[in-house]
């Protein structure tokens, strides 16, 4: 049995509950039948599908700072060309587009859900507790019974954004392993930048330039007239996705490109956790920690790492150990079984090391069910 046949049975045995089920997969996917594997999976007579809207305004800088996170090197003015143009060929534009094409949502899940139970919901960035009141209205909880969590994801400055971006280009350049990318710069820096104290006077990540801003008229209007003729319920007022006003006034003289300061605050927090990060993959327990409850992927990829390691230290070992030249080490040995008069057992095998144990060791879319 498949995962996703397990996770499909557990889902069809709570019938009498609302699941909801949430994965920026979902808007991703195009193949028919595998939308109408998942609907037919989570019951499809019960289904909804959730998608939400969030303005372009707001989304393209963050979604860009979440490309740099990820090992991107791209600048900000090559990928607002990019991911607004028109080449679909282009990478950055295929990975934004994906699953932020309302209409290209809309086509592929029609045949799985009817319109009346296609929500689209319109984020307000002005209040965030706005998405878990719709939430709790679509899955008959109570009214606040969803609480905000802290950021675990924050926004960075400009400065620490840019940071990033250099230092990915260095890895790629140097050619530098994947697991120290990840432990120093994912699980050190980025993560220091993001759960430091915010330093208020860092700049912030521009806004969009002129021509973009055009752009982004266009492609709202676009959206907001998809949803209405789609017929799929609304929540929320679909005007709001517009840039405001006062939002072109404060784009203008912007400089895309290459910040070259960061506050010494937020460089601290990102120094700091990466030297923590850098020392806790030294102790014993963090390279050998249990493995018990890790995911199919995090498994595999920690046998790789653990594998590389042994390898590399094999072959350190290798290089060390001193070698006395073959006739040398003939003498010696016939010298040895003169003094010794007892019989040769054979060759002992050495010292047999035990086998190791384990104990040595995007915008969001939803399927909800009534």
């Amino acid at each position: 049995m498949s995962v996703w046949q397990a996770f499909a049975e557990r889902v069809q045995e709570l019938a009498d509950r609302r699941v909801c089920v949430s994965t920026e997969d979902f808007g991703g996917l195009r193949n028919v039948d595998t939308i109408n594997r998942i609907a037919d999976g989570l019951g499809r007579d019960r289904l909804h599908v959730v998608a939400v809207a969030r303005p372009f305004h707001r989304q393209l800088p963050s979604a860009w700072q979440e490309r740099i996170k990820s090992h991107g090197t791209i600048r900000y003015s090559d990928w607002l060309n990019a991911v607004l143009g028109e080449d679909p060929r282009d990478d950055s534009y295929r990975r934004f587009w994906r699953s932020n094409d309302l209409a290209g949502v809309l086509r592929a899940w029609r045949h799985a859900v009817p319109a009346g139970r296609f929500h689209v919901v319109v984020s307000d960035e002005s209040d965030h507790g706005h998405l878990l009141r719709i939430f709790e209205a679509l899955l008959g909880l109570p009214d606040h019974f969803l609480e905000l969590q802290p950021a675990v994801n924050a926004s960075l400055d400009a400065g620490a954004v840019e940071l990033l971006r250099q230092f990915n280009q260095r890895f790629q350049h140097g050619n530098w392993p994947t697991d120290l990318y990840r432990r120093l710069i994912q699980e050190g820096l980025n993560k220091g930048f993001q759960t430091g104290a915010p330093d208020p006077a860092a700049a912030r990540i521009p806004p969009l330039p002129d021509w973009a801003l055009d752009r982004v008229h266009d492609l709202t209007a676009t959206r907001i007239a998809t949803m209405r003729q789609a017929g799929v319920v609304i929540h929320g007022d679909p005007a709001t996705l517009q840039p405001p006003g006062s939002y072109r006034t404060s784009a203008e003289a912007v400089a895309l490109d290459e910040p070259t300061m960061i506050s010494i605050t937020t460089m601290v927090d990102g120094l700091m956790t990466m030297v923590e990060a850098a020392e806790s993959a030294k102790s014993p327990a963090a390279r050998t920690a249990p493995l018990e409850h890790a995911a199919a992927a995090e498994l595999a990829a920690e046998l790789v790492q653990r594998g590389k390691r042994r390898l590399r230290r094999s072959l350190q070992l290798r290089r060390q150990r001193p070698s006395a030249p073959t006739s040398h080490r003939r003498s010696a040995d016939r010298d040895r079984r003169q003094q010794d008069p007892r019989p040769n057992p054979g060759p002992h095998p050495g010292p047999q090391r035990p086998i190791p144990t384990n104990d040595d060791r995007k915008a969001p879319m939803s399927a909800a069910r009534e």
